[in-house]
């Protein structure tokens, strides 16, 4: 466990410390709690904010999230404008990491629909809706508690090797992250549509609202409100119009029967796929094939 004495160690160093980052300094500790504690050169930097005894209350956006001793919390470039606030039992620690380590990050995984990688191309691309805030509810991770923490050690005795040291203990924890699946995030809803999609686009043949929130990690209720929500349709309206979509291809590409592309595209209902190909098309099957739509 982070001790307050070293924490104080920390406030002391930053203290006495009037330089600015070097730039070959990817990854920078910081102790102030405030915006403003941090040096400009590092504004342009994703925060992150480690838990390190007690709980916090971070104020971000029009949220406040209550930060526990082992838990992490990314912020975006310029996503933090208040300090936030701990009582004397309580203490945080920001490391600012230079978007460049990023790219890094990103090679070594090849997922692109975790929250951790939509987050990070959402930073340092300007993909999505805003960067906002990733947090983690990591208590429970020894694993992870103590990459944080030898991180946090790392910086603040410093060595001829520290940022290779410290580099190398991040990654390890950023690919500890990308498995975590215990995570909320400000724009998690905002990338929703996008899983969604992704979701129907690879399973539309069998695909169900129930299949999808398990692979989201959602609430099935919370899901199919949030869906219709964003997107004015149900669940079911969404895979119809996938299925409708598939098997007006297949008939204009295949000699498939019509039964066979009904099947082929998740209906084993035959006049029930009529009936929906006929309200999406204005015409049967039979008649969208001769007409070569």
């Amino acid at each position: 466990m982070i001790s307050k004495s070293i924490l104080e160690e920390l406030r002391r160093e930053k203290e006495k410390k009037t330089d600015e980052p070097q730039r070959d300094e990817l990854i920078t500790l910081w102790a102030g709690c405030a915006p403003a504690d941090s040096p400009a050169e590092l504004r342009n930097y994703i925060e992150m904010i480690y838990g390190c005894s007690g709980q916090i209350v971070c104020p971000v956006g029009d949220a406040s999230l209550r930060l526990y001793r082992g838990e992490l919390l990314f912020l975006g470039p310029g996503s933090r404008q208040a300090a936030y606030e701990a009582d004397t039992d309580s203490a945080a620690v920001s490391f600012f990491i230079a978007p460049e380590f990023f790219s890094q990050i990103l090679s070594l995984r090849n997922d692109t629909r975790s929250a951790l990688h939509l987050f990070l191309t959402g930073c340092l691309y300007g993909q999505g809706a805003g960067p906002g805030y990733l947090y983690f509810q990591t208590s429970g991770s020894t694993q992870i508690r103590n990459l944080a923490e030898n991180l946090l050690l790392t910086l603040l005795h410093p060595s001829p090797n520290c940022q290779k040291i410290a580099q190398m203990t991040l990654s390890l924890l950023f690919l500890e992250l990308f498995e975590y699946s215990d995570v909320f995030s400000h724009d998690r809803r905002e990338h929703l549509i996008s899983q969604v999609s992704h979701y129907i686009d690879d399973n539309y043949t069998t695909a169900t609202l129930s299949g999808a929130a398990r692979l989201l990690n959602y609430d099935i209720s919370i899901l199919s409100r949030e869906i219709r929500r964003q997107t004015g349709k149900t669940f079911t309206e969404l895979l119809q119009k996938k299925r409708m979509v598939q098997a007006s291809t297949l008939l204009r590409t295949t000699a498939l029967t019509v039964d066979e592309v009904s099947r082929a595209v998740g209906y084993e209902n035959i006049s029930y796929f009529h009936r929906l190909f006929r309200a999406s098309f204005g015409m049967t099957p039979r008649q969208y094939r001769a007409a070569g739509a």
